[in-house]
């Protein structure tokens, strides 16, 4: 397997791997879950059901390990106002 597709391959999989951990539970199931990259784009931007993950915020859940309301909460404070904190400070923050 050449390196581009490896790093695809990684990229699909933290990807599940997060909409398993934080979108799962008993009643949905993986394949239950909307999930595709923004244009295409492999490592960019993951649409999953309504909300837009870049993979750096995938990358940054699955290393802090917040709750799941501690990553919608920094998701929606995001959305409303400026990004003045990253994952790992807002989760510092809310405790």
């Amino acid at each position: 397997m050449k390196t581009l597709q490896k790093y695809e391959k990684i990229c699909n999989d933290l990807v599940l791997e997060f909409i398993s951990k934080y979108y799962c539970d008993e009643d949905i199931q993986l394949k239950d879950v909307y999930f595709e990259w923004v244009a295409q784009e492999v490592g960019g931007i993951a649409c999953v059901n309504d909300e837009y993950w870049s993979i750096d915020d995938i990358v940054n859940t699955l290393r802090y390990k917040p709750t799941e309301k501690q990553l919608f909460d920094f998701y929606y404070h995001r959305i409303k106002k400026k990004p003045h904190y990253n994952l790992k400070n807002f989760i510092k923050l809310m405790k």
